[in-house]
C-alpha cells in the first residue's frame, strides 16, 4: 500500500454504523477516510455479534487501499496501536493483546475491531473503544471494561487523534521496518505466547501451544500432531 496522507475526517451525530457510512465514500481512490460518530443505531461487531453503542465511547472506522495480502499486518497494527494509545494515558495500565485482534485492559475487553470489504482496493477498519463506560457482555469470554473505570478520562474526539497519530506512525515502520518489526512488537504484549491455549473454529476445538504468527498474521498452533496454522478463531485459556 501507499504511504498514508493525512486523513480526511468525517463526524456524524447519528449513524446505523460508521463502517456503513465509511463504505459509502469508497467511490475515488488514493484517499484517507475517518468515519466517526456520536451514535450507532446498528453497530456490529465480529461474527454478527452486535455492538452495544453506548453515549460517550468512540465508534470509528477507516478506509483506505490496500491489498488482501497486507491485511494481517493492518489487523496487527489496529490492535497495537490501539494499545498503544491507551499506554499513552498511563503507562502502568496493564494492556494486552489477544490474537487476533482484541486489547484488554486488566483482563478485560476494551475495544473491538471489525474489518470489512469495499469497493475498489479499500478495506474498511471499524474500531470502538469504551471510552466512558462498558456494556455488559453476554456472548464474549471475557467482561468488559472502559478507560473511565480505570481513572483515565478522555473525550472519544481526543483518543481518536492520539490513535490516528500512533496508527500511522506504526504503518510508516512497517513501510521502513518491514512485518517483522510489526509481528514483533506485538508479540512483545501477548500474554498467551508459549502458553497452551484452546482454540474455537467453526467445526471444532482444537488445543496446543501458541509458537508464534506468520508472515501472514496467522496463528502458529504446535499441537501433538505437529504445528498448524489458524487463520481464525477464538482462543481461550485457563487462566
Amino acid at each position: 500500500m501507499d504511504k498514508i496522507q493525512p486523513w480526511e475526517l468525517f463526524c456524524f451525530d447519528e449513524v446505523t454504523s460508521t463502517n456503513d457510512k465509511a463504505k459509502e465514500l469508497c467511490r475515488e481512490g488514493g484517499h484517507f477516510y475517518v468515519v466517526s460518530a456520536r451514535k450507532q443505531t446498528k453497530g456490529r461487531g465480529r461474527r454478527g455479534h452486535h455492538w452495544i453503542s453506548q453515549e460517550g465511547n468512540l465508534f470509528c472506522s477507516l478506509a483506505f487501499e490496500f491489498s488482501l495480502q497486507d491485511l494481517g499486518a493492518i489487523v496487527l497494527l489496529t490492535s497495537l496501536s490501539l494499545l498503544q494509545t491507551i499506554t499513552s494515558y498511563d503507562q502502568n495500565a496493564e494492556v494486552t493483546l489477544k490474537w487476533p485482534n482484541d486489547v484488554l485492559l486488566n483482563k478485560a475487553k476494551i475495544s473491538g475491531i471489525l474489518i470489512e470489504k469495499a469497493e475498489q482496493d479499500y478495506w474498511i477498519i471499524g474500531i470502538g473503544v469504551n471510552i466512558k463506560q462498558a456494556p455488559e457482555l453476554t456472548d464474549c469470554t471475557y467482561k468488559a471494561t472502559s478507560l473511565m473505570d480505570h481513572e483515565i478520562d478522555t473525550s472519544a474526539p481526543i483518543f481518536l487523534q492520539k490513535f490516528l497519530h500512533t496508527f500511522t506512525k506504526n504503518i510508516d515502520m512497517w513501510h521502513t521496518a518491514g512485518f517483522a518489526s510489526v509481528k514483533n512488537s506485538w508479540l512483545s504484549h501477548a500474554p498467551d505466547l508459549g502458553r497452551t491455549i484452546k482454540v474455537r473454529l467453526e467445526n471444532q476445538n482444537v488445543e496446543g501451544v501458541f509458537t508464534d504468527i506468520d508472515n501472514n498474521g496467522f496463528l502458529l498452533l504446535k499441537t501433538n500432531t505437529g504445528v498448524i496454522t489458524i487463520t481464525a478463531g477464538e482462543i481461550f485459556t485457563d487462566r
